[in-house]
C-alpha cells in the first residue's frame, strides 16, 4: 500500500462521515466507526460506537446541515487527520476543527470536536 493510497483511504473516510451525517444514515456509521471509538466534545466524552451514533443522530437528526469550506489536513505518521469547517445546523452558524485518529485498518478511533 503506498502513501498516498493511504491518504486517500483516510480522506474517503472523513468524507463519508460527514455525508451520512448530511443524509441522516446514521446507521452507515457502524462501517466507518471502530467499535470502542471514543468522542470528545467540549465537556462531554461519549465511548463506543452505539454512544457515539447515537449522541450525534440527537444532534443532527432532520435538522438542515450544511457544511461549507472544508479543508482536510492529514499526518500518515501519527494516524490523525484534521478537518476544519463552517457548519450551519438550522440558523445556528459554527467555525469546528474536528480531529479523527485512526485505527490499523482506517476506521476512526477518536474523534474531537473544537468550536470556535
Amino acid at each position: 500500500m503506498t502513501i498516498k493510497f493511504y491518504k486517500s483511504i483516510k480522506k474517503l473516510q472523513i468524507q463519508k462521515y460527514f455525508q451520512f451525517i448530511i443524509k441522516n444514515k446514521f446507521k452507515d456509521l457502524e462501517i466507518i466507526l471502530h467499535k470502542k471509538v471514543k468522542l470528545f466534545d467540549g465537556k462531554i466524552i461519549l465511548s463506543g460506537r452505539k454512544s457515539v451514533i447515537g449522541f450525534t443522530r440527537k444532534i443532527f437528526l432532520k435538522k438542515k446541515i450544511k457544511i461549507n469550506n472544508i479543508i482536510i489536513l492529514q499526518d500518515t505518521k501519527y494516524k490523525i487527520t484534521l478537518c476544519k469547517f463552517d457548519l450551519n445546523i438550522g440558523k445556528k452558524k459554527l467555525k469546528v476543527i474536528d480531529e479523527f485518529f485512526f485505527d490499523k485498518d482506517n476506521k476512526i478511533l477518536n474523534i474531537t470536536v473544537y468550536k470556535r
